[in-house]
């Protein structure tokens, strides 16, 4: 029997009790990874890479003899083989992961959301219904503290006031803005005509598309709020960290939106 493994069998109670937590940490830490994966393709190469490293771990197991005898066989060209590959497989996470990396990272940095003051959330709720009842398709993107400039590249600039006679005459089908999504800040719209990041979930309905996946992607990316209307159904559905929920009318809508900017951020609610 390999030494590090009769070694477990001398551990002291309080030994066994640390590496106990060690083997609850690391659990919990890949719990967290995989609730952040789940529903994207990331997850399958995530499982891949895994299943990967245990097949080189294995190999190193069985083909690298130490000088306890830890191997059963020495294969010397083998295991310096495994070896190279285990390294690689390591860093294909970090450049195959990057935009995960960055997306918890820009989380982490996450302060606080909105100030309960900076965002007139009426004009969004009543714009909202009265697209979806014309059933015209649209997107309202609300910055949070993680800024979206990046998406402004390639907008209109329009620094406009927030109000409903606006957003329907950006949106309508004839608007040369309309297929573009609007980012409002405090209670301005900043721009029209944006293009977000489109979400890799592979889970989502047929029905929702491409504007359904730009709504979850700028969520994902961001601690933003987007609102989308479909074109198709006329239901408005409401984007927040990389999930949607559906509002029962403008009323509702104007109520989660409220939970969501100022109640998680632990101030108290306004509406």
């Amino acid at each position: 029997m390999p030494g590090h493994l009769t070694d477990m069998f001398k551990m002291t109670p309080l030994q066994l009790f640390e590496a106990a937590v060690e083997i609850a940490i690391f659990s919990l830490i890949f719990y967290m990874i995989l609730r952040f994966l789940h529903g994207t393709r990331g997850l399958g190469i995530m499982k891949g890479i895994l299943a990967l490293i245990t097949v080189i771990l294995l190999a190193l197991l069985v083909f690298q003899r130490s000088g306890e005898g830890v191997g059963v066989f020495s294969l010397p060209r083998i295991s310096l083989v495994a070896e190279t590959f285990l390294t690689a497989a390591i860093l294909a996470l970090v450049i195959v992961f990057q935009p995960e990396i960055r997306r918890g990272l820009s989380r982490l940095g996450e302060v606080g959301i909105f100030s309960k003051t900076e965002t007139s959330l009426s004009p969004i709720a009543r714009g909202a219904v009265r697209l979806a009842r014309k059933r015209i398709g649209a997107i309202i993107v609300v910055e949070g503290t993680v800024g979206l400039g990046s998406y402004l590249e390639g907008s209109e600039k329009l620094s406009a006031e927030l109000n409903v006679a606006l957003l329907e005459s950006i949106f309508y089908p004839n608007s040369p803005l309309h297929d573009g999504a609007v980012i409002v800040r405090r209670d301005r719209i900043v721009a029209a005509g944006c293009l977000l990041p489109l979400s890799e979930q592979t889970d989502l309905p047929t029905e929702m598309g491409t504007r359904h996946r730009a709504a979850l992607g700028v969520t994902e990316e961001s601690d933003a709020v987007a609102v989308v209307v479909s074109e198709e159904t006329g239901k408005i559905r409401l984007a927040t960290r990389g999930q949607f929920r559906e509002p029962k009318d403008g009323k509702h809508l104007e109520e989660m939106l409220g939970e969501i900017i100022y109640t998680e951020s632990g101030e108290e609610s306004t509406l």
